[in-house]
């Protein structure tokens, strides 16, 4: 009877470690960065990860890498496997991830990035207590200054704003897919209200272009703008990560001129000396890397 060796598949925890960075950062080079490496120790680390595997784990894409599905199949593990490591290396040295982060964030980044920041802070950090505010740009700002919070992200369209860029999003106009509003004069918007970055900007772009318009719709929440575009109460402008089913980008073609977009900023309490912050910090550069 043949014995499979099933021993010689020992899976090193540094290469499943390098492997979950290029999971999260889609790139070799950057997952690099990450744990320390150059480009061609990582790529040196996933050859011998894939021959101890016995399979491919990556496809490559135009810009970076994806996972195959045997890739996708083995981060789910890789995840868990790390996570113990971790678990028992902290409880070891009594430096396990403990205590709270205070965090604020758009209400608009909810459905897709914040939902993906706290899935994977928690495989990370389960016993850490996370606080969250969802509010806009001013408001969280208001907040970190006064000591409310340890962390914000933010989109900003200012020159020389504060704080760690994270990825550009752009703006754009959008419109009811089932409705012709754009077309309506005067022109119906929606509005996030005066403590959104591009309130002024958006009114000021089509008074330059002498459109005539009037304010359909106010509010803070990005779920109630949405609607007022997709019911064809009014347009309004949306970053392009958060643009809803139901709606459609506007062209210059029809009259809507191209909009600034936005950074997306990264800003931490000045002080705060917190290795669940650092945590989080790390967590929400690796998410917004993939967006």
């Amino acid at each position: 009877m043949r014995i499979a060796n099933t021993m010689s598949r020992h899976l090193d925890s540094d290469l499943l470690r390098t492997f979950v960075a290029i999971a999260d950062h889609g790139s070799f080079s950057r997952a690099g960065a990450a744990v320390g490496r150059s480009q061609s120790a990582v790529s040196l680390q996933m050859k011998r990860l894939e021959d101890t595997a016995g399979c491919s784990l990556f496809r490559r894409q135009s810009h970076g890498v994806a996972l195959t599905a045997s890739g996708e199949g083995l981060l789910v593990n890789a995840r868990r496997i790390l996570r113990l490591l971790d678990r028992a290396a902290g409880e070891l040295s009594g430096q396990s991830v403990a205590g709270s982060v205070r965090l604020g964030m758009p209400a608009s980044y909810g459905a897709s990035i914040l939902s993906a920041v706290l899935a994977r802070f928690a495989a990370h950090c389960p016993d850490v207590e996370v606080t969250l505010d969802c509010a806009q740009g001013l408001a969280l700002e208001s907040a970190l200054a006064a000591g409310e919070l340890d962390l914000i992200v933010l989109a900003s369209g200012r020159p020389g704003a504060q704080g760690e860029a994270l990825v550009h999003d752009p703006a754009v106009w959008v419109t009811s897919a089932a409705h012709d509003t754009h077309l309506c004069d005067p022109l119906p918007v929606a509005l996030f209200g005066p403590g959104c970055w591009w309130h002024d900007r958006a009114l000021q772009i089509l008074e330059d272009h002498r459109r005539r318009y009037r304010i359909a719709c106010t509010s803070p929440n990005t779920e109630a703008v949405a609607a007022a575009v997709a019911s064809g109460l009014a347009v309004a402008v949306l970053e392009l990560s958060t643009v809803p089913e139901g709606t459609r980008i506007l062209t210059e073609a029809e009259g809507f001129p191209g909009f600034p977009g936005s950074t997306v900023m990264l800003r931490r309490r000045p002080g705060v000396s917190s290795l669940a912050v650092d945590r989080m910090e790390e967590v929400i550069r690796a998410v917004f890397c993939r967006t």
